[in-house]
């Protein structure tokens, strides 16, 4: 996982525990220099809050993506419709052609993308296209 890749609200996991990132401050090599996560070549420390762990510096490293399942879409609150999972203007799709899984986004009725295959990289496209935050539904 890259560091570049993570926002807050998103999920991950560290030590083998699902958590809900809650802030992200970044630590520089020294107090005068600031990390640059948009390089992706920041291989240090991240001070990440977490929800149900307390705040602990946590290597890029050991922040694991969870792969998204259908049972991760239902929980998000999409709606399953044959091989399609739908929240609003959101579809998720997922089809077999052959033994090949394609996966896709469709947002206004176009594909937006083919590469979503971990819950934080949908989170991050949700809120991208929808200006909100996909989370857990209660």
């Amino acid at each position: 996982m890259e560091a570049n890749e993570l926002r807050i609200n998103n999920n991950v996991i560290v030590n083998g525990n699902n958590v809900i990132v809650e802030s992200i401050d970044c630590f520089g090599i020294n107090k005068y220099t600031d990390c640059d996560i948009e390089a992706n070549d920041y291989d240090g420390y991240f001070d990440i809050l977490m929800t149900n762990n307390p705040r602990h510096r946590h290597l890029v490293k050991a922040i694991e993506p969870i792969p998204l399942t259908e049972e991760w879409l239902l929980k998000f609150g999409f709606f399953e419709n044959n091989s399609y999972f739908n929240i609003g203007e959101v579809l998720y799709y997922i089809g077999e052609f052959g033994t090949y899984l394609d996966e896709q986004v469709w947002w206004n009725e176009e594909i937006i993308s083919t590469n979503i295959k971990y819950v934080h990289q949908l989170q991050n496209l949700y809120f991208a296209l929808i200006g909100r935050e996909l989370t857990i539904s209660q």
